[in-house]
């Protein structure tokens, strides 16, 4: 980068490594003297931290400079061991901060066997990580990318966009299920698992053990290792995605009425509301809280959708089987208003008898 000219466009970032062999970025900042677009945290897709090199490195008192910026003086940069000292200081306070978890090469061999299904798991060897890349390369998006970064790039990428070996490997399973033209599959078993059946709900106690059975069939390997199973499978989690939707409709419309029919009974307190904020103005406050709760729960209210979305697992945050707490919250928090402001009046009728 070229000095002086920071903000650039072309971001130059250095790589450490912690002491938990955790690996980190740090965005290379260089400047005349200090600026207030120091202060914005770099991209956590590019960088974790922030070293600045300013020719004046002194930092205005009401900066309030944040944990992740270490500001060096421009000749420091020639001090390898005291940036490393620097970036290991601001490393922990990170908003992208990662705590130990597997190493790099753990995820090269989990990925570099994920190409291996259905053989049995291939030997790595020391072009496992070029075969890895290889396959990444071709692929769209962050694994596309993956596949081109370099060596400390990609390891710390790999921590970055899964936070573990297994989830790597699934990454990698999956894309080989779309190169086989079965990537609705995948979009089915990302239904199940994004389609919630309330524990309480004894009515569909069904649905939930047979979502349970059919994510584990439908675990990517599967695919590879079970493909006959695999495809029955795909066959009964249809059905129950039909099920599923049907069961969901009713109960969605069921929870709309409640919602409507408990709008129409506090609205009231809803009105009540003002008057009291009104008398808590004049002495000791009363039913505050009350009213934050109405208000809270009555805008969740408000904000269900007449329809549930299509495509959708969950619509408004209501789940199967389950009565939003905002339904039984409004009316507690109405009754409370109310009493409240009973309270109040009585108060102020007191007041100015004895007045």
């Amino acid at each position: 980068m070229t000095p002086h000219t920071w903000p650039h466009p072309q971001t130059e970032v250095a790589y450490f490594r912690d002491g938990y062999g955790t690996w980190f970025a740090a965005e290379v900042a260089r400047a005349r003297r200090w600026s207030g677009a120091l202060l914005a945290p770099p991209d956590g897709s590019v960088a974790d931290i922030r070293i600045a090199f300013l020719d004046a490195p002194s930092v205005p008192t009401d900066a309030a400079r944040p944990p992740w910026l270490a500001v060096l003086a421009a000749t420091q940069e020639l001090d390898p061991a005291l940036v490393v000292r620097q970036a290991m200081l601001a490393w922990p306070g990170s908003p992208h901060y990662r705590g130990p978890g597997a190493s790099p090469e753990e995820f090269v061999v989990a990925g570099f066997q994920a190409l291996c299904p259905p053989h049995p798991p291939c030997e790595p060897g020391p072009t496992a990580r070029e075969s890895l890349s290889r396959f990444l390369r071709e692929r769209p998006g962050i694994m596309g990318d993956l596949g081109e970064e370099g060596r400390d790039a990609f390891n710390r990428s790999l921590r970055v966009y899964w936070e573990t070996p297994e989830r790597f490997a699934d990454a990698i399973l999956r894309e080989r299920i779309r190169d086989e033209g079965y990537g609705g599959t995948l979009d089915l078993a990302g239904f199940l698992t994004g389609a919630p059946v309330s524990p309480e709900g004894g009515e569909f106690a069904d649905l939930a053990m047979e979502r349970v059975g059919l994510e584990q069939r439908l675990r990517p390997e599967r695919f590879f290792t079970d493909a006959g199973d695999y495809d029955r499978a795909v066959v009964e989690a249809r059905d129950w995605v039909d099920r599923y939707q049907r069961a969901y409709a009713q109960h969605y419309g069921m929870i709309v009425e409640a919602a409507r029919a408990t709008l129409a009974e506090v609205a009231p307190a809803l009105e009540a509301a003002g008057e009291l904020d009104s008398l808590n103005q004049d002495g000791r406050a009363v039913g505050a809280d009350a009213v934050h709760r109405l208000t809270v729960s009555v805008t969740e209210l408000r904000a269900l959708p007449e329809q549930p979305e299509p495509g959708l697992p969950v619509t408004g945050g209501v789940t199967l089987g389950r009565i939003p707490v905002a339904l039984p919250e409004a009316r507690l928090a109405a009754a409370a208003v109310l009493a409240s402001l009973d309270i109040q009046r009585r108060r102020a009728s007191a007041s100015s008898r004895h007045g």
